[in-house]
């Protein structure tokens, strides 16, 4: 039954000649929408509120049938001219890309100009204005849905309607539109924090509480990852478990699950809400990408590349795909690859952070520190983060240059206070360090002290495990560093770091024998020897000929990274 056009909202489609031929099969790319102009609100709640209305066009159009989208948290914002949009669509793997500008032009009214490209030469598949009052964005959103769908061949029943609708509350959904738009930009802490604040007071909205709940689960993951504090984890399950019980059809809110279960170890849970997702929308990029990650974290590394496969088949020049695999390869010490990968990544997207720093990663593993110490430079200079400085440190700490690493992971601790592995790095510099043995035991036990909080409510992470096996061992705390590290080795058995890891415990605790069996082990798996040999912890172990046998078992793979400067997943 086709919806009737709600009053207030008109389109005028202004292509001027025939629409070229879709393109088969139909991977869209909505860039986030801008709002340039004067208006009552300031310049950025009006970029985000435009932002967000990009995102609700795009997760309303996704659930049509054969349309494959890639959302403007995915895309980014628009270029500075057609030629651009249609480069950055074609960069991500899509055929057609959808912009838009908001416009205001009055106190009363919103103009929205859409166009419709085709990514490869720039063609104009075809364009329009819609336009309504400014108190009912949702009557706006629905017009530009419909509009879309049109030149799109899709049909306009009512399909891509958002269940639940409710009464409506115009305020209400411009400021959810906001927060849509702040979580575009997830890497920032102060943009989550204020999609955040607005989502909380909107639950109290006649808006769909599906809808919020799982934006305000995705935003409580975001935040979780930006701090690594336990209790953010523990709010987005509780968002996104409520927002599955009022829709159960909602694959979003099923995909952030996933995410986080695969962040605390809950491995087979994760699994199983992926799964769940890609029953109800089989072309989920996003949930293949977590399903390989809930896949690879459980040693199933044929399966998370079939996954990883999976996805970058629907979007063949998507960053996020070759980042995922990069780190698979990484992990099981097939060096060549992963570096493949990450080039593509920052050629792809020559703005990101991350992929610097795994591409530092890769190189610092292959003994190529000068080319290590000018990738994580780059990502520095592109956002600073606690992962490139701990990554930075890295490079320093192993070429002995203890003043310069200590420097560094001093900047990674003040960044992210709250994360253990940065005070274990931390406290490695200040026990190689002449004079400093009180400024490292301290160090270690906030590491300890973190870990064991974070443990307390996630289990199952065994980078944390690992993390308080090696503070443990270096603060004298001998018999339960090895209990913790076994326990890290019993949860991922494959795992070549929780291999050197265990040598390293081993080697501080002074069982030589077991240090140099699980370094043997892990060298077999791919990791380098050459690292093991400028590992400092490893004194003791330098002039036995086992050790020294071992150093010339030099992998062809490559290696995976040392404890404390180890890749980004995904």
């Amino acid at each position: 039954r086709a919806r009737p056009r709600r009053r207030g909202a008109r389109g005028a489609e202004t292509g001027g000649t025939a629409p070229a031929p879709l393109p088969l099969p139909v991977r869209l790319a909505v860039l986030a929408f801008d709002d340039p102009g004067p208006g009552r609100e300031s310049r950025a709640d009006r970029r985000e509120i435009a932002g967000g209305l990009a995102e609700a066009v795009s997760l309303r159009l996704a659930q049509h049938a054969g349309l494959q989208i890639i959302p403007p948290s995915a895309a980014g914002p628009a270029g500075a001219s057609a030629a651009d949009d249609s480069w950055r669509a074609a960069s991500l793997g899509a055929n057609l890309v959808l912009s838009g500008t908001v416009e205001r032009p009055g106190r009363s009214r919103v103009r929205v100009h859409y166009r419709v490209l085709e990514a490869r030469r720039g063609t104009l598949l075809g364009s329009g204005t819609i336009e309504g009052r400014s108190s009912d964005f949702r009557m706006i959103e629905d017009g530009l849905v419909e509009a879309v769908a049109r030149l799109l061949a899709l049909p306009t029943d009512g399909a891509a309607e958002v269940a639940g609708e409710g009464q409506r509350d115009v305020a209400a959904y411009e400021h959810f539109l906001q927060a849509l738009g702040y979580l575009q930009r997830y890497e920032s802490e102060v943009a989550v924090d204020a999609a955040i604040a607005l989502l909380e007071r909107l639950r109290e909205s006649t808006l769909p509480a599906a809808r919020i709940h799982a934006a305000l689960g995705r935003a409580c993951l975001y935040k979780y990852k930006l701090t690594s504090k336990p209790d953010w984890e523990k709010r987005a399950v509780g968002e996104c478990e409520r927002a599955v019980r009022l829709d159960p059809q909602l694959p979003d809110a099923l995909v952030t699950l996933g995410y986080i279960h695969t962040a605390t170890g809950r491995h087979d849970q994760a699994a199983r809400e992926l799964e769940r997702a890609l029953e109800r929308q089989p072309r989920h990029p996003d949930a293949l990408l977590g399903l390989a990650a809930a896949y690879e974290a459980a040693g199933a590394f044929p399966a998370a590349e079939d996954a990883c496969a999976r996805a970058i088949a629907l979007r063949p020049d998507y960053w996020g795909g070759h980042s995922r695999l990069g780190y698979l390869c990484f992990i099981q010490g097939r060096y060549g690859c992963a570096i493949e990968h990450w080039k593509r990544v920052v050629r792809l997207t020559p703005d990101n952070a991350r992929g610097y720093y795994n591409l530092g990663a890769a190189y610092f593993q292959s003994g190529r520190y000068p080319a290590a110490r000018t990738a994580y430079q780059r990502s520095l200079e592109v956002q600073p983060s606690a992962t490139a400085y701990t990554g930075l440190g890295t490079v320093n700490f192993y070429m002995r240059r203890y003043g310069e690493a200590a420097a560094m992971f001093e900047r990674g601790t003040a960044l992210r206070p709250d994360h253990a592995l940065n005070w274990v790095n931390l406290g490695d510099t200040y026990r190689w360090s002449r004079g400093r043995e009180g400024e490292a035991a301290a160090a270690y036990d906030r590491a300890i002290a973190i870990a064991r909080t974070h443990l307390r409510l996630s289990p199952g992470d065994v980078r944390i495990r690992t993390c308080l096996a090696m503070a443990l061992a270096k603060r004298g705390h001998h018999r339960e560093a090895v209990r913790e590290i076994e326990d890290a080795i019993k949860a991922a058995p494959g795992d070549i770091r929780c291999m050197e890891a265990a040598g390293t415990v081993y080697c501080v605790v002074a069982e030589h024998a077991r240090a140099l069996e699980w370094l043997e082990r892990a060298v077999r798996g791919g990791l380098a020897a050459r690292n093991l040999e400028r590992d400092p912890e490893l004194v003791a172990l330098r002039d036995m000929p086992r050790f020294q046998a071992l150093l010339r078992e030099e992998t062809s793979a490559g290696a995976v990274s040392a404890p404390r400067g180890g890749p980004i997943r995904g």
